[in-house]
């Protein structure tokens, strides 16, 4: 599965537009004036409840005098209460959000993803199924470095497998992996922040949130206005917008 978007900061879903236009982005540009009227009904139906799983990683970082550095789990969650969240509800009202707390050992409340280990891709699991009867769909928020791979064994891990490797507990519920070449937020003179307009962070939370409420009940990757399959996909590139592929 792999499925071009528009780019703007909420895509239009495919089934919505002509075929030309699921296949050819619509620059940000027109989005206010094409695109409004065009799915406004549609979208102001949401009615779900994300959950959201930060890890760390670049979206969740900001500028400090010596680099960019990932902020703590509570300041994160304000920061997305403050910023992104009614950017989220002026085009779901009836959207809520919440946050599932994950440490990654006893002093982390983050992780580097280049550091990610086998027993953190169960840490995620774990803590989604824990919260799954809670939420109707989930985000979960990483560096973009292993990215591709969490996302791919989610796929594995939330789907249940009996001794001969057949189902026996589909996912029901959406759970959308994203991350992002640049920080979501940038801190201010006060120490409070303020989010970063026209990066892909901000494109890419939105374009999973969207990815969430059309409701497709399996392990996603989006980024770069692409929403593609957990388990088809691959980093690419280190260093352009488009840092992953689906084959």
């Amino acid at each position: 599965m792999k499925i071009f978007v528009p780019c703007s900061l909420f895509p239009v879903p495919c089934s919505l537009l002509p075929t030309p236009y699921s296949l050819f982005p619509i620059p940000f540009s027109l989005f206010p004036s094409l695109l409004y009227t065009l799915v406004a009904n549609k979208f102001s139906n949401c009615f779900m409840n994300i959950g959201i799983l930060y890890t760390g990683g670049t979206i969740g970082s900001v500028q400090g005098p010596d680099g960019l550095y990932p902020l703590d789990t509570v300041g994160f969650q304000k920061a997305f209460d403050e910023n992104i969240l009614p950017i989220i509800q002026s085009q779901y009202p009836d959207c809520t959000i919440g946050y599932i707390d994950i440490g990654f050992g006893p002093n982390n409340s983050t992780l580097d993803s280049t550091n990610l280990q086998p027993q953190d891709w169960c840490t995620i699991a774990i803590a989604i199924l824990e919260a799954y009867d809670s939420y109707e769909s989930f985000i979960v928020l990483h560096g973009t470095d292993t990215m591709a791979w969490t996302a791919s064994i989610l796929s594995f891990l939330m789907t249940g497998l009996d001794k001969d490797g057949h189902y026996n507990a589909l996912l029901s519920k959406p759970l959308v992996v994203t991350g992002s070449q640049l920080p979501l937020f940038v801190e201010k003179a006060d120490s409070s922040y303020t989010v970063r307009f026209n990066t892909d962070a901000l494109q890419n939370v939105c374009g999973a949130v969207t990815s969430c409420c059309e409701g497709v009940p399996e392990v996603c990757l989006y980024f770069d206005s692409t929403l593609m399959r957990g388990n088809r996909t691959v980093k690419t590139n280190a260093s352009e917008n488009r840092r992953v592929g689906s084959g």
